[in-house]
């Protein structure tokens, strides 16, 4: 599997003109890297969560207010804040951290 600091030097390549004639793989690591960032939000969403295995229940409300257009994430009792969602998920999974 291709290393993130692997998919960084591969666009920073591309900035620069090399690898020639490698048509559209700056916009795929590009991709890749996007990807895996919405995978990794997801991921911290789920731990945010918890798991029934081990007994963690923690309600997560998540909602967008209308007049700021800010995101808010409650974990608990516990009210995070973001421009995006992904930002408030990640914000939120610093401070929390994983419930496994």
């Amino acid at each position: 599997m291709i290393s993130d600091r692997e998919l960084e030097i591969i666009i920073d390549q591309c900035d620069h003109g090399i690898p020639k004639g490698k048509t559209g793989l700056r916009e795929f690591a590009v991709e890749i890297q996007n990807l895996r960032r919405k995978v990794k939000t997801l991921s911290h969403l789920r731990e945010l969560m918890g798991y029934v295995q081990n007994g963690g229940d923690e309600t997560v409300s998540i909602f967008q207010d209308d007049a700021t257009m800010n995101f808010i994430l409650r974990v608990g009792k516990k009210t995070y804040y973001g421009n995006s969602l992904e930002q408030v998920i990640n914000k939120a999974f610093e401070t929390e951290g994983s419930r496994k």
